[in-house]
């Protein structure tokens, strides 16, 4: 399995007005890190940039001013996806494409989307998957679960949660601080089982939802399954041979338990209930 994880900065929030400024992943095939790599671009002229963007990120502009062009970090991005996705292939599998990996990572293949399109490659989905697995979400559904007690859920308040120091705002150490957390998510949910305490969520019928062990690869399938965002939606297809599994008993409860781990999630779980 192919996971890259993607961080950036820009200079807002909106992928079609403001600029990505630098972008960070990390390569990761088969649980092996193959690469990492941190390019960064000045904002065109028609570009916005937003002061309290500046002033979260502690951005220089200076200095931004003096990067390269857009269209050359495209070039560069395109070189370092090329080396290990063939963008020609057809009938592509789950292990032909990267799966992004990120904190809020919407947001970051919102940019990145944009810098494809405003360069009219169309290529993006040759080598990202649409599927995602969200770190933020995961530290939601944790939380729920009282397994972590972050101040908030910012990346630095979680992962100090976690004992994981970094310095954030910068899109490497941000996204070298996010894979971090990812395989510690891992470990927690490798242990958790459900306790009759949290037998109001999902029932009382099967308190085994969780009791598999999942490497990060299987977490990867289960959090960015077809049914994205919901956790115990796809197992191999496990679903289908054995609902109970997944606390379906019946068909009246099926509905809001499936809304419950969907806004899980999300973190809005209390619009289920």
């Amino acid at each position: 399995m192919k996971l890259i994880y993607i961080d950036t900065e820009t200079t807002g929030t909106d992928p079609e007005k403001h600029a990505l400024v630098q972008i960070a992943g990390i390569i990761e095939i088969d649980g092996v890190l193959k690469e990492e790599f941190n390019f960064c671009a000045r904002p065109n002229d028609d570009d916005q940039i937003s002061i309290g963007a500046i002033e979260a990120t502690g951005m220089d502009l200076l200095k931004v001013i003096h990067y390269q062009d857009q269209s050359d970090m495209l070039v560069q991005i395109v070189k370092t996806f090329d080396t290990y996705i063939q963008k020609y292939k057809k009938n592509k599998t789950v292990g032909d494409r990267f799966i992004p990996v990120g904190y809020n990572v919407e947001f970051d293949m919102g940019f990145l989307k944009a810098l494809f399109r405003k360069y009219h490659h169309k290529y993006f989905y040759a080598y990202i998957s649409p599927q995602t697995v969200d770190v933020y979400h995961m530290a939601k559904y944790l939380a729920a679960f009282g397994l972590i007690k972050p101040k908030s859920f910012t990346l630095g308040d979680v992962c100090a949660s976690m004992g994981i120091e970094f310095n954030p705002h910068d899109a490497l150490e941000d996204i070298q601080a996010t894979r971090k957390l990812a395989y510690e998510f891992n470990r927690c949910f490798m242990s958790m089982t459900l306790q009759p305490a949290q037998g109001e969520l999902f029932g009382n019928e099967d308190q085994s939802v969780m009791d598999k062990d999942l490497g990060l690869g299987e977490l990867v399938k289960v959090v960015a399954g077809p049914h994205q965002g919901s956790y115990g939606a796809y197992v191999e297809g496990d679903m289908e041979r054995d609902p109970r599994r997944y606390g379906i008993q019946d068909k009246d409860s099926k509905e809001v338990k499936w809304c419950i781990r969907d806004e899980l999630m999300r973190g809005s779980a209390e619009e289920c209930l």
